[in-house]
């Protein structure tokens, strides 16, 4: 029988216990990280909340379809060292993304409300190179690169009729190589559906009115509705050298968010000066304590947990806010909650992030001439670069968690308007 170094020892009893993540033990827990800044500096709520993020598509791939509407090619990269506390310098985590979306009606005016998403996705966990060593003895066996990733390939869909209704799925491919004795691999997919009821667009159009406040200026508000379920299909895998079947890690999301703000209208400019998002998650781990799987959502109640945000011990919380000024500077935060018998992982976030897209039509609102041919017009209309930083901050003074902090980098070509 082999043993591993110390250091992958207190890493391998955190992954395999997963205290931070589940009520039940499950393989390859590494799967229900928040893999992206905006959501973790909210709390890690994102499955109802708008987003204009690639990443997304990681945790509900009905994203996929609702940025369909408006992006034409998106790129994301987000990275972390994980762990801080037990300060590994190999221990980190990235997650990449890139989209691309086609929106028929800005193709052809007579074309159906729907538009089409196709994304890829890889997240990996990187936990360095590990001795193996015989045991109860300090003979060297060999060295080993211990690491988990998963690629994701998503298509995304939406159909915009006064309502905007979106659906996704993912399908992935999951590499777990924890043990020099071999990887362990598993095919799974995800599925989510996303609902965006712009009631005050929905308000204008039925009564004929912009409801404008100022020249150009009306107010906006919208109410979405997300729910997704990952890590379907196979149910159980087993780790070389061991006779034991673990469950993967199943999990359910069920969410709700609010967008309101300011927005301003002007020609082909449509511009958002203020604007302020709010949402609520419930997450459920749908492995019980007899490692067998539960239905549906699990232990999710929608009233109690998501309309009314009452606590559940069997599941676990997210809620989250961002403040947004010209759209070029966001401040977020919020809190994530699990019980202290299933886990204990609570934390506040905070975050913010700047983009470029706020900026020409800031000028374009001020009426700065800009140029309306040539490549500097497609750069200053089509294209957005963000950056986004999120801290977190347990209430357990001691957590591996303590100081995680998320940095990303998001580019985007915008749709032709």
């Amino acid at each position: 029988m082999v043993k591993l170094s110390s250091a992958f020892v207190l890493a391998a009893v955190f992954f395999s216990s997963a205290p931070c993540f589940a009520q039940g033990s499950t393989a390859m827990p590494f799967l229900l990280i928040s893999p992206y800044t905006e959501a973790n500096g909210m709390g890690e709520a994102s499955v109802a909340v708008s987003t204009n993020d690639p990443l997304a598509l990681m945790t509900n791939p009905a994203h996929l379809g609702a940025q369909s509407r408006t992006n034409f090619l998106s790129y994301g990269h987000n990275y972390a060292d994980w762990l801080p506390q037990f300060q590994l310098s190999d221990l980190w985590l990235r997650t990449q993304a890139v989209m691309a979306g086609i929106n028929l009606k800005k193709i052809d005016e007579d074309a159906p409300p729907l538009s089409v998403g196709i994304g890829y996705s890889r997240m990996y966990l990187n936990s360095g190179m590990f001795i193996q060593t015989i045991e109860m003895g300090p003979a060297e066996t060999g060295w080993f690169d211990a690491s988990e990733s998963s690629d994701q390939l998503s298509i995304g869909l939406n159909l915009d009729s006064w309502v905007r209704v979106s659906g996704g799925m993912t399908y992935k491919r999951i590499d777990s190589r924890v043990s020099m004795m071999g990887n362990v691999k598993a095919n799974l997919f995800d599925y989510g559906f996303l609902i965006d009821v712009p009631v005050v667009e929905i308000m204008a159009k039925a009564s004929g009115s912009s409801f404008e406040v100022m020249p150009h200026l009306s107010p906006f508000a919208g109410v979405s509705i997300g729910v997704s379920k990952s890590n379907l299909g196979k149910e159980y895998v087993t780790y070389p050298g061991t006779n034991q079947n673990d469950p993967l890690p199943r999990y359910a999301r069920a969410g709700i968010g609010v967008a309101l703000g300011a927005m301003f209208v002007k020609d082909d400019i449509v511009w958002k000066p203020l604007s302020f998002k709010w949402t609520i998650e419930s997450g459920d781990v749908l492995v019980d304590r007899d490692r067998k799987y539960k239905t549906g959502l699990g232990e999710i109640n929608i009233w109690d947990q998501v309309i009314m945000g009452r606590a559940n011990k069997e599941t676990l919380m997210g809620k989250g806010w961002e403040i947004g000024a010209l759209e070029i500077v966001s401040i977020r935060g919020g809190r994530f909650e699990q019980d202290p018998e299933r886990g204990n992982r609570r934390l506040k976030t905070r975050g913010w992030g700047v983009q470029f897209a706020g900026v020409p039509r800031l000028l374009l609102a001020l009426d700065v001439p800009l140029p309306t041919e040539g490549v500097a017009s497609f750069l200053l209309n089509h294209i957005n670069v963000s950056y986004n930083h999120c801290e977190w901050t347990p209430d357990d003074p001691i957590s591996p968690l303590r100081n995680t902090k998320f940095n990303s980098v998001n580019f985007t070509i915008l749709s032709v308007r």
